[in-house]
């Protein structure tokens, strides 16, 4: 499951379950839980970005973490990056223009 609050905030929450590691019910790993933050940052006036057509760059940081069992926790971090605007119009294709000689 994933929701994000005011497209700001993204919380998640999964369950993997492997039933061939997991065929006693002593390892049962609980829900992982994680968070990320959306940080925009509006790069339309800067020259050398706005000649790219670069207007926003999109950066979310995120952490998630989980309970294996009684001796082992999991953690990890990590860094989302989206430069530039995203595309407003699909690319032109054209079928049958391909001629081999």
């Amino acid at each position: 499951m994933q929701g994000k609050i005011a497209d700001l905030v993204t919380i998640s929450a999964g369950w993997d379950f492997n039933l061939l590691e997991n065929y006693d019910y002593d390892t049962i790993h609980l829900p992982y839980i994680g968070v990320g933050v959306k940080i925009s940052i509006n790069t339309s006036g800067s020259e050398l970005m706005s000649k790219r057509g670069f207007d926003q760059t999109d950066i979310e940081p995120s952490a998630l973490w989980q309970h294996i069992d009684e001796k082992a926790d999991m953690a990890s971090i990590g860094v989302t990056a989206s430069f530039g605007v995203r595309d407003t119009l699909p690319p032109d294709i054209k079928v049958g223009d391909i001629r081999y000689e």
